[in-house]
């Protein structure tokens, strides 16, 4: 009886993609768990009070789920770190002098695009890469946590690699572009920084891709960024606005603060772009990484405020 329990745990197990040493670990403790009761109460009621094989699998994949998910979002980040001091490091000594010709280098139009990302992408890896350590932080002492809120921390990671990878790829088409005109000195870090950060970032997705084979069976939502800044949206100046349901008024404040912040360096015309781009990301990534929370969650939440509103009026 002891074996055909364990058999149905395997079977569940592979089916929600455990595998490997957690498939082995977990029917090694069941076998000895099972076997341990066997002899104080017996084998009939060692197997009732087992439980379901099929419900002990699910949890086993929710922590294995959350946990392969948490290290990833802590590896992207701190991966992070070091090309992000790269950049900077090769953006701030990047020759002033050099006569740049970004719209007819080698491949027209190529130093134009690589331009862009060298600005936007890095802007993309560190808010991303951000949210991704806010969030794991925040929630660093759940063992288990729903699909959806998986989703979102390994979205918020994926993002954040990728766009470290492009900043990196960014610069080095750049540099090869313009490799007639520009120090030679620079164009060696560019290619240095890239053949060594690169391989780590790739590892780091794909440890984030791994993360997501585990199926969850855990229903629920997932939290937003007005969860994890809680402390101030709730700030009374703050919450009048009333940002969480009308996240494009966050948006675009941010937008305009961000504006005025690179104004003063990208003139003009760069701070519409920063304001423009920024739009854009929230259109496109906005939900992906829970910076605006979805119409299902809002009107549950509106539901929820008006029946308390009613029930504060009936009781006066």
């Amino acid at each position: 009886m002891i074996d055909a329990i364990l058999e149905q745990l395997g079977a569940a197990l592979d089916d929600l993609g455990v595998r490997g040493a957690g498939y082995h670990r977990m029917l090694a403790e069941a076998r000895d768990h099972l076997e341990e009761t066997v002899a104080r109460v017996g084998e009939e009621e060692a197997v009732r009070t087992f439980g379901s094989p099929r419900e002990l699998a699910g949890l086993v994949a929710a922590e294995v789920a959350t946990s392969r998910t948490r290290s990833a979002a802590y590896a992207t980040f701190f991966v992070l770190a070091p090309v992000g001091l790269a950049y900077a490091a090769l953006y701030l000594s990047f020759p002033s002098g050099s006569q740049l010709d970004q719209s007819g280098g080698r491949v027209p139009g190529l130093g134009l695009l690589a331009s862009a990302g060298i600005v936007f992408l890095p802007q993309i890896a560190f808010v991303s890469g951000v949210l991704a350590l806010l969030r794991v932080v925040r929630m660093r002492n759940r063992d288990t946590l729903a699909a959806a809120e998986l989703r979102m921390q390994r979205a918020r990671a994926a993002v954040a690699s990728t766009a470290g990878i492009l900043t990196l790829v960014s610069l080095g088409l750049f540099a090869i572009d313009q490799r007639r005109i520009i120090a030679g000195w620079w164009l060696v870090g560019v290619v240095v920084a890239c053949a060594v950060l690169i391989p780590p970032l790739l590892v780091v997705g794909l440890a984030t891709r791994r993360a997501a084979r585990p199926v969850v069976p855990v229903e629920g939502r997932a939290d937003d960024v007005f969860d994890d800044l809680a402390l101030l949206f709730q700030m009374p100046v703050v919450r009048r606005h009333d940002f969480p349901s009308h996240p494009w008024r966050f948006a675009v404040l941010v937008g305009f603060v961000l504006a005025a912040a690179v104004g003063p360096f990208a003139g003009p015309a760069g701070a519409v772009g920063e304001f423009a781009v920024l739009l854009v990301c929230f259109r496109v990534l906005g939900r992906p990484l829970g910076l605006r929370r979805d119409g299902a969650r809002a009107s549950c939440e509106d539901d929820e405020a008006g029946a308390q509103e009613a029930t504060a009026e009936r009781a006066l």
